[in-house]
């Protein structure tokens, strides 16, 4: 990235440049251009997101539906009842939402979620974010002194690239970039700042550093605290050898560490809580390869940086030409990084200045992105990532490709800067030759079909490569066109047929035009109005055969309302369609863009997680979020032992490793019922059929066995099967015989992966340690005495022995759980909600152990007698961060302190 002396934006200068040619004296700077910039690119973007501004259309897409929809609802509606939503009791039976690094509940956008429906919302998220990115951009680029005009095309480029735009599925990836800039902009204008400004951008870095961090996308996070680190290492280099004094550094250094400190102590609550989770969580031990690089850029990636998508948007449903890129039939992650053929003309410009003494670093700093962008298309990542492992952090490579736009949107700006310049009389050559190889070699592909066939999948129809050829080629005439045309106006201004400003402000309107164009065709992903409003026919489903199951038990109607927030009201549901889903043939219009919003409205129906969280139903699965590493591996063992999973063509890596079965051992329902049984779960949802990647019949879905699952409906329209898991324990039970062991893995193994031989060897309770003689008994299996004594209790009377004291629910909300029970004699008491770190149990207003139960689940040991027992979810995590957050904020008040003094003093000088 380009350094250069300091420099004022908010100043009136003049700058004189001479030449041996010609002397100009440009104006540079003026605040007048920069509140101009911001207005126009504030409409722009308003344009953009006013449907969804005026409630008149629903982002739907992706993620959205099935990840941040209902996590940030459920993160408002906490707010807006006045509740830290610390704990969420709805996915994995039981999640830490604090702990979830995105999207993050202190997220300053995400207050927003509190106040306005979702859709506006994330609008206002997004549009806020591209507004920052690019007056971070305009700042920054004014820094170096390259000019108003510089700073504006920056800006627009960035702001407005595609990459910005079509990343509402994974909003936060947009709000760190634009922080990451924002902090950049600040460092520079610290820089250069008198005592009067100090504290304004001091300020401003630390609540960037803030945001920052609490985006929470370690993707982008990582390569940012590097670039920042190397960029203060740099400048502090730079000052010492320009005042060779050591004591320069730390002059130099101080004011941006403290503000950079400050700003991460703001976000200790966020962090610590995620820091807490991530030895707990399965990246901790290490991704398989394969899903780290799942999402890698291509040959076509590339092209969209140009060409407005030629095959059409591949993240559709469906999409016809989905086969010519991928052949892993994987929706690509980002529809395209577009940024013009307009701006990549200025590229050129810009990267052929050898006056730019950063240019070779800029250089490699474009080619270290676009290699670890293009992920397993190249050896280079994978290679990386074995010498390296920690490089897993960043996941998904194709998400780098925001630092290849940020480059590119710098070399740009060093060329408007040139062209502005022109004293140096930059070469139109390079871009004219580039742009008329490209028409020529677009004019190729048109006349000549077959070359695109050594780029795609082998399983690709020659037919549809053909048909995307000619597509590819006329998009590419177009980009050619556009670019000879950019290239036209400068030579135009060059030859002083037009002035040279005129030009520069056609060139951004052409880019502007065709940045927009872009995205109104390809990144306004929107449903109806109503698309979150309806009700799912699943959760209606279940409702009623709960009534009717209450009903049939008890002899009466029985009230089995499912609403509000409490989950101890609701059975516990678990969708076993985690792979290949299929939706029916009656939901699949003809027009790919109606099919995508009917398919993502199909998940909503089937409670594909984490929707069901929408309608307040609780499961034992969901996106990966902040579940535990050995939950998720049990959990995907029990499910891949069992004939739901997989499918004759399988192409793309699930599950790790170590969690899938070997596919030469029979297939069982055991460790899967196993796992729901003591989940607590009620029931269980199947598909009918599934359809084959390869495009063969549909393949009929085995049923669940039938000694542990009861089928209560089936609907072929629905797609849509419902199990009653038939041994399922109580949310909250009491045993009178359980067991300890000392390991965690010993644990598993024997309730998840051993096949028991008899009906007793498997015992309903497993706590955790070796605390046999705090329970009273002198051997690892404890009987209390009552009338079970001396029953070894197996999950298929688990049932029968569930509940023998009575349990009743005083308070049930996602941090605190209250429950009387009356029991007389000791007792275990097992909650089957998730056991986390940052649980804390009492029994009668006294503290108690919290043990680890069967594996994953919360039990404290009863005594005798009648008893409150309370579990409370206050993690040291949070209130270690809080504490942290309050010195941050106090080091910044004090900071603001000195500054008033400071000027108060400057004043009182100025007088005198």
């Amino acid at each position: 990235m380009a350094l250069a002396t300091d420099y004022d934006a908010w100043e009136f200068r003049r700058v004189i440049i001479s030449s041996k040619k010609i002397k100009k004296i440009v104006t540079w700077g003026e605040p007048a251009y920069f509140r101009a910039f911001c207005l126009l690119l504030a409409a722009t973007l308003i344009f953009f997101y006013l449907p969804l501004l005026d409630g008149s259309r629903n982002f739907y897409f992706r993620d959205v539906t099935l990840y941040f929809e209902p996590l940030l609802n459920f993160i408002g509606n906490s707010f807006r009842h006045g509740r830290l939503p610390l704990w969420n009791p709805f996915c994995y039976c039981g999640m830490s939402e604090i702990a979830i690094p995105s999207p993050a509940v202190f997220y300053p956008g995400n207050l927003l979620f509190a106040v306005c429906p979702f859709s506006k919302a994330l609008a206002l998220n997004m549009l806020l974010s591209q507004l920052l990115a690019g007056i971070g951009a305009f700042l920054a680029i004014s820094t170096l002194g390259w000019g108003a005009g510089a700073a504006a095309g920056c800006g627009f480029i960035l702001a407005l690239s595609g990459y910005m735009f079509s990343l509402e599925s994974n909003y936060t990836l947009v709000a760190n970039s634009a922080w990451l800039i924002m902090m950049i902009a600040a460092l520079r204008k610290l820089e250069g700042s008198t005592e009067r400004q100090r504290f304004f951008w001091c300020l401003l870095l630390s609540f960037s550093t803030f945001a920052f961090l609490t985006a929470g996308r370690p993707e982008i996070t990582g390569p940012g605290l590097v670039i920042l680190f190397i960029y203060l290492l740099v400048r502090c280099l730079q000052e010492v050898k320009a005042k060779k004094r050591a004591t320069t550094a730390w002059q130099f250094l101080s004011w941006p560490l403290r503000c950079l400190f400050i700003g991460t102590l703001l976000s200790m609550p966020s962090l610590l809580p995620s820091l807490e989770w991530i030895p707990l969580s399965r990246r901790s031990s290490g991704l398989d390869n394969p899903e780290i690089l799942l999402f890698s850029a291509n040959w076509y990636d590339l092209l969209c940086l140009v060409a407005q998508q030629p095959l059409g948007d591949l993240q559709l449903r469906w999409a016809k030409f989905l086969p010519v890129v991928s052949n892993a039939h994987m929706v690509p992650f980002i529809s395209s990084a577009y940024i013009g053929p307009a701006a990549m003309t200025l590229v050129f410009i810009g990267s052929t200045d050898r006056t730019w003494s950063f240019r070779l670093p800029s250089f490699v700093f474009l080619l270290g992105g676009l290699l670890f962008c293009l992920g397993d298309t190249t050896p280079v990542t994978p290679w990386l990532l074995s010498v390296f492992p920690p490089l897993a952090l960043i996941r998904f490579p194709i998400k780098l490709l925001i630092f290849v736009v940020m480059t590119l949107s710098i070399f740009a700006a060093r060329g408007l800067y040139r062209l502005m310049r022109q004293d140096d009389g930059p070469t139109l050559w390079f871009p004219l030759v580039f742009w008329t190889v490209c028409l020529q070699a677009s004019a190729a592909a048109l006349c000549f079909p077959g070359l695109l066939e050594k780029l795609t999948p082998a399983n690709a129809p020659s037919q549809l490569i053909a048909e995307a050829q000619i597509l590819i080629a006329q998009s590419g005439v177009v980009a050619s066109l556009i670019g000879l045309g950019t290239v036209a106006l400068l030579f135009l201004a060059r030859r002083k047929i037009l002035g040279i400003e005129p030009a520069l402000c056609m060139i951004l309107a052409i880019h502007i035009v065709s940045v927009m164009t872009c995205a109104l065709s390809f990144q306004r992903h929107t449903a109806s109005a109503n698309f979150f409003s309806s009700d799912s026919l699943l959760a209606n489903a279940i409702e009623n055969i709960d009534r009717n199951a209450s009903k049939a038990e008890s002899g009466k109607e029985a009230d089995s309302q499912m609403s509000g927030l409490s989950p101890v009201s609701k059975p516990r549901v678990a969708g076993l369609y985690l792979e290949n889903f299929t939706c029916p043939l009656s939901l699949q219009p003809e027009d790919p863009s109606l099919g995508t919003a009917a398919w993502c409205q199909y998940q909503r129906q089937m409670l594909c997680p984490n929707t069901n969280m929408d309608f307040a139903l609780p499961s034992p699965w969901g996106y990966e979020s902040s579940m535990t590493a050995d939950y998720f591996n049990s959990f995907v063992t029990a499910y891949t032992s069992s004939a739901q999973s997989g499918s004759p063509d399988q192409d793309r890596p699930l599950w790790p490793k170590q969690s899938v079965q070997d596919p030469g051992l029979p297939k069982s329902d055991q460790p899967l019922a196993r796992f729901l049984e003591l989940s607590a779960t009620k029931y269980a949802t199947t598909q009918v059929y599934k359809f084959s990647r390869s495009g063969a019949p549909p393949l009929k879905v085995p049923p669940l066995d039938s000694l542990f699952f009861k089928l209560a409906l089936e609907d072929p329209q629905l797609n849509l099967r419902v199990y009653k898991v038939l041994h399922s324990l109580p949310r909250a039970y009491t045993t009178c015989c359980w067991r300890w062991v000392e390991k965690h893995e010993r644990v598993l193994h024997s309730l998840f992966s051993e096949a028991p031989t008899d009906v007793d060897s498997s015992v309903t309770t497993i706590l955790e340690g070796n605390d046999a003689g705090a329970c009273g008994a002198a051997t690892p299996f404890h009987s209390a005495k009552s009338e079970a004594a001396g029953k070894k209790i197996s999950l298929s009377n688990a049932q029968e022995q569930s509940n023998l004291a009575p349990i009743k629910f005083l308070r049930d909300q996602p941090e605190d759980i209250v429950l009387e029970v009356s029991a007389a004699n000791e007792n275990c008491l097992v909650l089957a909600d998730h056991y986390y770190p940052g649980w804390q149990a009492s029994i009668d207003g006294q503290p108690t152990i919290t043990h680890l139960a069967n594996g994953f689940f919360r039990a404290v040991i009863l005594p005798a007698g009648r008893h409150r027992v309370e579990f409370q979810f206050r993690p040291s995590s949070f209130s270690t961060g809080l504490l942290l957050a309050v010195l941050g904020l106090s080091w910044l008040a004090l900071l603001g302190t000195m500054s008033l003094r400071s000027k108060d003093e400057q004043e009182l000088q100025d007088e005198r």
